[in-house]
């Protein structure tokens, strides 16, 4: 502020700063908390009723045709208002990163765009038949939102289990995108050798999974032994119970109920198919499922950084399945988002310039106006400064200001 009471020009460095962290409409507070537990719960049923439960009803049992429209239906407007409403969600964090100063430029950089990337495919896959290599772009863009956006996160404690999985998703994409690709050639040239290479590459997409699923495990679990005991105790039992009537409805006198979970977790198996047995893999989807409903339900620490693990390992090893890959996008800039919100709206405290420090009093290296004098003791008339003027009178020539 000027002499005369005029506010002054603020500091760039400042202004920039107060910009990025200010409130205002593109914010995480305005899609953090509840709406991102919905969002997380409405892109659990989308992917249960579209992926699992719709496919495997046909051909479960006689007499199921009300129950298959149904599912249909219901897998539909689920995996429709999660496309929506999830689209809208990833725009604006983009916008979001785009204004935060605090974020690392290359974040910044890599928001955006690919984020609208991912928005334009899957449209396009949403709305009519596209190519295979498309979809493969779609995982790449995703996957490169995540790779970019896990340092940040892991450089903040509340989101470093987040940031440790987006980089694990992120690097799983791209393996997948591989194997896929290995894959589709294989196929299109009839090589044995090329498609037991993609499973190879597929079976380190598997590890990689594997290791993401017990990060989010131990986080949940947090510092209660007893609680993560019990915790992964009743998620065994219930992916060893599932696996177990899955294999059981592969036989001739299966139950419909076991015939069904049968379908359903082979629709809900990659392909290219790992070099690992078939039980690993569905035990593997029924306990990714329950530690995402685990993560979102269970009060946790930090609320951005359960959603981000919950996006995140629904979407790890599916990124070229449009939902997928817009859930992964929306986890890789909750989690960097999410750290700068807890590091708190001021950031770190710099240190004063080297011209500041000389233009201040007594400065080493610059005779201050006081020295050699006495410093006045306190209490004396000297220390309790001139005697102040009375009013509408005139000031002395030492107070005149120039």
């Amino acid at each position: 502020m000027s002499a005369v009471g005029v506010p002054g020009p603020e500091p760039a460095g400042l202004r920039s700063r107060a910009w990025g962290a200010s409130p205002g409409l593109f914010t995480l507070e305005a899609v953090s908390g509840v709406g991102l537990r919905l969002l997380v719960l409405l892109g659990v049923a989308a992917a249960l009723l579209s992926r699992a439960l719709a496919p495997a009803l046909p051909g479960t049992a006689a007499g199921l045709d009300r129950w298959i429209g149904v599912s249909r239906a219901l897998g539909a407007v689920a995996s429709a208002h999660f496309f929506v409403l999830g689209s809208m969600v990833l725009v604006w964090l983009a916008v979001a990163s785009l204004a935060e100063s605090r974020l690392p430029t290359v974040v910044r950089v890599v928001a955006l765009p690919f984020s609208f990337t991912v928005i334009v495919i899957a449209v396009a896959a949403v709305v009519s038949t596209i190519e295979p290599r498309w979809l493969l772009w779609l995982g790449a863009s995703s996957g490169l939102v995540a790779v970019a956006s896990a340092p940040r996160a892991l450089a903040a404690g509340p989101s470093r289990a987040a940031g440790l999985v987006l980089l694990i998703a992120g690097l799983s994409a791209f393996v997948e995108i591989l194997a896929r690709a290995l894959a589709l050639r294989a196929g299109e040239r009839a090589l044995a050798g090329w498609f037991w290479g993609a499973q190879v590459i597929a079976t380190l997409a598997f590890a990689l999974e594997l290791v993401a699923l017990l990060l989010v495990a131990l986080w949940v679990g947090g510092r209660r032994p007893w609680g993560t005991a019990v915790g992964a105790a009743v998620v065994a039992a219930v992916a060893v119970a599932t696996t177990a009537a899955g294999v059981r409805g592969l036989g001739v006198d299966a139950h419909p109920i076991e015939v069904f979970l049968a379908r359903a977790l082979g629709e809900l198996t990659r392909h290219p198919r790992p070099l690992v047995p078939l039980t690993m893999l569905h035990a593997l989807e029924v306990a990714r499922y329950a530690l995402v409903l685990a993560a979102i339900l269970v009060p946790a620490r930090a609320p951005t950084s359960a959603a981000a693990l919950a996006l995140a390992l629904l979407a790890v090893g599916s990124t070229d399945v449009p939902a997928c890959a817009v859930m992964l996008a929306i986890a890789a800039l909750v989690g960097p988002l999410g750290a700068v919100h807890h590091a708190g709206p001021q950031g770190p405290v710099r240190a004063p310039s080297l011209a500041s420090a000389a233009a201040a009093p007594g400065a080493p290296g610059e005779p201050s106006s006081t020295a050699g004098q006495d410093e006045p003791a306190p209490g004396s008339p000297e220390a309790a400064g001139p005697p102040l003027a009375a009013p509408g009178a005139e000031p002395s020539p030492s107070a005149r200001p120039e």
